[in-house]
């Protein structure tokens, strides 16, 4: 027998499968089930859906161009959910296939899966024989992209661990979707329209507990308002909180709020035989550094939902042990959090407390970020004047330290304090050293940037 060569689309393109005209008529629907109580997220599902208008079709291209978009979060925001139903609502749009692979990136008990068993599973699922599918990753890629040329396929790939686990996987000339999802952001994956999910907004949170629950939560609202912050406006545990309720007629919704008052017990009323919050993170934990699991569990000690000023008990904890740097990033991640409510007195104090140890223990690098975050802070306050100071202080950090994201941060920064000032010569120069840095980063803080820029044109850019 001729053998073709190996590890080319064109030597792959002559080993396609023939399958049956029934076959080949077969809508392969591999989805698995779409939760019939699905509730709020409509602003990232009508992102989704609009995403399955393809690259070739916005931009005008003749050819077909596969669309990725790359779901983000932590364990149990929804994810899944959310791409499975998204998956679904778009099935009729891709009539030759609905596929779904579990890429077992956090799994309890077993290790992700390869590209390569991925690349069998979608090639299976696709109709493709088992005797047909190749040994090699590569060919087994390059199948792939044969089979899907000219298909209009949706494809999950579920709980993805990084980019180099979803590259193989993606296709060439096709117009067809793929929604992948991890708890990591995939930076690396070129050309993926991210969608990083938060925590649920207090009124599609009711919307999810009722939908679980029904009329018994019409009648409590404010136990239900209760049982949600106790939830933490988690959908995983909002949904096994509502389904324990559920499976339980005498209870109250105000007897399940006290239930979940009781910090001892309130993880293992969380969870069900199947599935909890604490497994949800337990994986995520795991595969932390040593020194990222000691912040952890530090800033555990800190009460609240938020970590404010309260959490002096973890930065003593840091002062005990004499680990300054672990002290420094908590002040500074308190600063964030200061700012972010607008307590920018608070924020100035904490980002300068950070700024201070890290220039005490000769950390120059992690020393821009927190100058970074003094100028933030002052722009903000509405000072432009002080914030390009410390902008200035923290770019020349950032430059002698090799620092790049806190030189593209700092840039960025100068920018908008130059046009709070009406300095739109010097904004402009800063936006453009920021946009080359950001784009050469490839972060999704370029778009800003040349949106920035672009407005700047118009005289329509806002200060903040």
């Amino acid at each position: 027998m001729r053998q073709t060569p190996r590890g080319s689309d064109t030597a792959t393109a002559r080993r396609r499968p023939r399958r049956s005209a029934a076959a080949q008529n077969h809508r392969w629907n591999f989805l698995p089930y779409d939760i019939p109580d699905f509730a709020g997220r409509a602003e990232e599902l009508h992102r989704l859906l609009s995403t399955g208008t393809s690259h070739a079709e916005q931009s005008g291209h003749s050819f077909p161009c596969a669309t990725v978009a790359a779901i983000d979060g932590m364990a149990g925001i929804g994810k899944t959910a959310l791409a499975i139903h998204a998956a679904h609502r778009l099935a009729d749009r891709y009539p030759d296939g609905q596929l779904f692979v579990d890429l077992r990136a956090h799994t309890a008990g077993q290790t992700p899966v390869t590209p390569g068993a991925a690349l069998e599973v979608l090639l299976r699922q696709s109709g493709v024989p088992a005797d047909r599918i190749p040994a090699s990753t590569a060919e087994r890629s390059a199948l792939w992209r044969v089979w899907l040329a000219g298909r209009r396929v949706v494809a999950v790939l579920d709980n993805a661990a990084d980019a180099d686990q979803i590259r193989p996987l993606l296709p060439g000339a096709s117009a067809s979707v793929v929604i992948v999802t991890s708890r990591r952001r995939l930076v690396d994956l070129d050309g993926a329209r991210a969608l990083s999910m938060e925590l649920l907004p207090p009124a599609d949170a009711v919307a999810l507990f009722g939908g679980v629950v029904g009329r018994r939560a019409d009648a409590e609202p404010l136990a239900v308002l209760d049982v949600l912050q106790l939830c933490g406006f988690l959908p995983l545990a909002v949904r096994i909180a509502a389904a324990r309720l559920n499976h339980r007629p005498r209870w109250t919704v105000a007897y399940l709020a006290d239930r979940l008052r009781d910090e001892r017990r309130r993880l293992t009323e969380l969870s069900t035989a199947d599935r909890g919050v604490a497994a949800a993170f337990t994986l995520s934990y795991q595969q932390l550094t040593a020194g990222q699991r000691g912040m952890f569990r530090l800033l555990g000690l800190v009460p609240g939902r938020d970590i404010d000023p309260s959490a002096a008990a973890a930065l003593a904890l840091h002062r005990e042990l004499g680990n300054q740097r672990g002290e420094a990033l908590v002040l500074d991640k308190l600063g964030l959090n200061h700012r972010g409510r607008g307590e920018y007195g608070l924020a100035d104090a904490r980002h300068r407390e950070a700024a201070e140890l890290y220039r005490r223990i000769g950390n120059r690098s992690d020393e821009a970020a927190a100058r970074n975050g003094v100028a933030e802070t002052a722009l903000a306050a509405g000072d432009p004047d002080r914030a390009i100071a410390e902008h200035r202080t923290a770019l020349t950090l950032a430059r002698d330290t090799g620092n790049r994201p806190e030189q593209a941060r700092a840039h960025d920064g100068l920018a908008r304090a130059h046009r709070v000032l009406g300095e739109l010569t010097a904004a402009r120069a800063a936006a453009e050293d920021a946009l080359s840095c950001y784009t050469a980063l490839s972060v999704p803080e370029a778009e800003d940037v040349r949106a920035f820029l672009a407005a700047l044109d118009g005289g329509a850019v806002s200060g903040s």
